[in-house]
């Protein structure tokens, strides 16, 4: 019983450590005209600082839930921010009538299919769940 107590819980810590490790990517539809964006302009586009792509083009930025691992670390390398600075960020903005905090969907498969069919969309997945449905823009 403890071989087996013991064995599962190394294959979660090794699990925990390959999350921690996945590469974070920031994507848009394939059908989308963007080719590139720097972690300025995706930062400017997740705090509402900026409506559109560079084209012009609407861009409907799109969250991971949050608390996830993935978002923390989206946040941390794109945005410098964390939690609570980000809760604090968007509570003035909101109150003040500026603006909208990204809308929030699930996994890796719920942002990418929602990605992959609006080209107006852009959000962020990690890199083994890259298809041809989407284009990475910018690697944080």
């Amino acid at each position: 019983m403890r071989k087996i107590v013991r064995s599962l819980a190394l294959a979660l810590v090794a699990m925990c450590g390959q999350a921690a490790r996945a590469e974070v990517v920031v994507i848009v539809s394939a059908q989308s005209e963007v080719e590139k964006l720097s972690s300025r302009q995706v930062a400017n586009i997740y705090m509402a600082k900026d409506a559109c792509f560079p084209n012009g083009a609407l861009a409907l930025p799109m969250d991971m839930h949050t608390g996830t691992a993935l978002r923390k670390k989206f946040y941390r390398r794109v945005v410098h921010r964390n939690a609570q600075q980000l809760r604090s960020y968007w509570s003035r903005r909101m109150a003040s009538g500026v603006g909208q905090p990204p809308r929030e969907v699930g996994v890796n498969v719920d942002m990418k299919k929602l990605i992959a069919d609006n080209p107006n969309t852009i959000g962020y997945i990690t890199r083994s769940a890259v298809d041809a449905s989407v284009r990475v823009v910018n690697v944080p």
